[in-house]
């Protein structure tokens, strides 16, 4: 999250700040105040583990007693604000191939994002991110992705983009991109580190450091590292769990979208099975494929209504049929799946995608369905008042 201007070994402790002993649980720690990386990124919390204590343990000698020894790792807490990303964000505009007018949102519990592709079409899209443990680095899930208008680019293809793009830009330290759900990163040594050295402290080891805690909300992200840490509690995610489970179930045919080979990647979905009978994720993931195909939207439009007979709010068969309908010229079928996707997203919170598919309904009705067009139109100016192409 630093830049290379930026680095966190150029950082000191704040004046006067001093570690202290901290007992619990009959284990002793050297507890170190909060740290400054840079404006809005903020070590809040960060302890090592004094090895083979016993008891009664004589506090009286303070802390820097243990500076010369080699000390186990014990928590580390990371605050990043999402102003900050806000604007790191925005620095990168013109440089991410493929992705235009990226921005990212902070929503209870995830973040959210939205974008274009390139011209000529300049598809809306929009996406969700997620956290989790990956040992001691931290996995990043680029799931849920929608969009609002037909590109040859297939939706699958995007959390790929995206996480190749954050490792080429240098944005996190040692990007491993995981398939087609998006990357992991090491995060921890770098922090580990500044936290340790600007204090005279040695570096702990990080085998059992584990991510424990990731937690979004509107004023930013709170990570914390702990040793032996269970990872955090599952989020209440359906769309989530549904990419998990289904990134682990079709392994093979997710590592065929991620180099690319998306006429087999599609193959082996059809493969996986009847859309009335396929996993969930299978039959959502050869929707999108199938979408980005225009001699393919009479079978896209088969699996898009098995598929929402059998998950009546997947988000997926309403945005892909809502494209097909679209590019086939029928605007009032498709402006009322825009306008059922615009509903599902403002019933949880998710303001781009609404924003989104009201536009592309109002867009896709005005000159067939003028009513429908209002109607979008009024949500809209609910979503943004002042909206000036709507007013």
């Amino acid at each position: 999250m630093a830049t290379d201007s930026e680095s966190p070994k150029s950082v000191a402790p704040p004046s006067g700040a001093a570690p202290e002993l901290r007992l619990l649980d009959r284990r002793a720690f050297v507890g170190f105040p909060a740290l400054e990386v840079q404006p809005g990124l903020r070590i809040s919390d960060f302890a090592l583990q004094i090895p083979d204590v016993s008891f009664p343990f004589n506090v009286s000698a303070g802390a820097t007693r243990y500076q010369r020894k080699k000390l186990l790792f014990g928590c580390l807490e990371l605050t990043v604000d999402a102003d900050l990303v806000t604007r790191k964000v925005a620095e990168l505009a013109g440089r991410l191939a493929g992705v235009e007018d990226l921005r990212l949102h902070f929503r209870p519990g995830y973040l959210e994002g939205q974008g274009r592709l390139p011209a000529p079409e300049r598809t809306p899209f929009t996406f969700k991110i997620a956290f989790d443990a990956d040992g001691d680095r931290l996995a990043v899930y680029v799931y849920d992705v929608r969009l609002y208008g037909f590109s040859a680019t297939p939706s699958v293809q995007l959390p790929g983009l995206l996480s190749e793009a954050v490792g080429a830009l240098g944005l996190l330290p040692d990007v491993e991109v995981r398939g087609a759900t998006g990357f992991s990163t090491r995060v921890l040594p770098a922090l580990c580190e500044l936290a340790a050295l600007s204090r005279g402290y040695k570096v702990p080891t990080l085998d059992t450091a584990r991510l424990s805690a990731a937690e979004v909300s509107s004023t930013g992200l709170r990570l914390r590292f702990a040793a032996g840490g269970l990872p955090p509690p599952a989020a209440p995610d359906e769309e989530l769990m549904l990419a998990l489970e289904g990134a682990r179930a079709f392994a093979d045919a997710e590592g065929l979208v991620a180099q690319g080979r998306l006429a087999e990647a599609r193959q082996a979905y059809l493969q996986a099975g009847d859309a009335q009978d396929a996993h969930p994720f299978a039959a959502e993931r050869l929707l999108a494929l199938l979408v980005a195909d225009p001699q393919a939207h009479d079978l896209a439009l088969d699996v898009a209504a098995t598929l929402s007979r059998r998950r009546d709010r997947s988000p997926a068969a309403l945005w892909g049929e809502a494209v097909v309908r679209e590019r086939r010229g029928e605007g009032a079928r498709a402006a009322e799946r825009y306008l059922a996707l615009c509903a599902l997203a403002r019933r949880t919170s998710e303001e781009a995608a609404a924003f989104f598919a009201a536009e592309a309904a109002a867009r896709s009705s005005r000159d067939t369905a003028p009513q429908v067009a209002v109607k979008a139109l009024h949500e809209l100016l609910g979503l943004k008042p002042d909206h000036l192409p709507s007013l």
